[in-house]
Formats: structure tokens, C-alpha cells, sequence
């Protein structure tokens, strides 16, 4: 497994916008996070990426378990940068291919 988010819970100024949520990412697979706005789908990226870094639960990225302290910590530790077209684009080259994300991009 590549990634698994576990349990993860965040909340602004008292709105919890994302409770006790999973999510695993095999190499090759493709995720679309679908919702309405305020669903927590930006949110949840930005955890990956860094950006928000107070936030309840696990991250493990190759059965490691991670914890990013900034934008640029993520992306030395092969966290990605979500946009909201839906495809989500990592740092460098070497984190794509890790992912196996680089022949998927190509073609979509």
C-alpha cells in the first residue's frame, strides 16, 4: 500500500470538516474525491500536501508513517499538491513514478 490515511479529523473554528476519515492508494490506481462543496475533499488533499498540518489521525506512505510539518516537508517526503481540476500532481518526477502516477498523467 502507498499511501493510507487513517482516521483522519480536522475542524475550523469548531466545524469538523472531515471525521475519523480512511483512504488508501495502491500504485496504478486512480481516486476521484466527489462532493459538494465544504465536503472536506480539498481539505483532505491539503493534508496530504502539507499545508495543514494540525489534523487528528495517520498518514503512512509505504507502511511508514509520516507526519508533515510543511508544504515542503511533504514534498521531500513524497506528499502530493492537490488542484481542484482532480488531478493531483506531485513535486518531482522521482514521486510520480514512485506513485506510478506518470504513465496515467500522460494519458488522460
Amino acid at each position: 500500500m502507498l499511501l493510507k490515511m487513517r482516521s483522519i479529523c480536522k475542524s475550523f473554528v469548531g466545524v469538523h470538516v472531515l471525521k475519523d476519515v480512511d483512504f488508501d492508494l495502491m500504485a496504478g490506481e486512480v481516486h476521484v474525491l466527489a462532493g459538494e462543496n465544504g465536503a472536506g475533499k480539498t481539505t483532505l488533499i491539503k493534508i496530504l500536501a502539507g499545508i495543514h498540518t494540525d489534523y487528528q489521525g495517520e498518514i503512512q506512505l509505504n507502511d511508514s508513517p509520516v507526519k508533515f510539518r510543511s508544504a515542503a516537508d511533504a514534498a521531500r517526503k513524497g506528499g502530493g499538491q492537490g488542484n481542484n481540476s482532480g488531478i493531483t500532481s506531485f513535486y518531482t518526477k522521482k514521486y510520480r513514478s514512485w506513485w506510478g502516477l506518470d504513465q496515467m498523467i500522460t494519458h488522460v
